[in-house]
């Protein structure tokens, strides 16, 4: 299943669409219609909290499973299980630390 990703990012990161020509007439229809506005912003909502555990996996580290299916001739021959581990990511470790316990990880201390 392919990941909502909302209209707003697409425009910012890739410009204009065949659909609509300019951020400008985005913004436009966004505030004339408010049904669009809702629309795009629960779309916003999605990916941001999809982003956000994503990045919190890959600051704690997680596993993925998966399996793989051999066919010969049409016929099943063997089922493969996997299994591997992805280890905490420091980068990612920093980036929350930082964004979400400002008070406690900021670069520069208050004096």
């Amino acid at each position: 299943m392919v990941s909502p990703v909302p209209t707003t990012t697409l425009l910012r990161n890739h410009g204009p669409t065949t659909l609509v020509r300019s951020t400008r007439t985005l913004q436009n229809w966004l505030a004339r219609y408010p049904e669009l506005n809702e629309a795009v912003q629960v779309g916003n909502d999605v990916f941001d909290r999809q982003v956000e555990r994503a990045l919190a996996e890959r600051a704690i580290g997680f596993w993925v499973t998966w399996e793989e299916e051999e066919f010969v001739n049409g016929k099943l021959i063997t089922v493969t299980r996997h299994k591997k581990y992805f280890p905490p990511d420091v980068t990612a470790q920093i980036y929350w630390t930082k964004n979400r316990m400002l008070d406690r990880w900021r670069d520069v201390s208050k004096r």
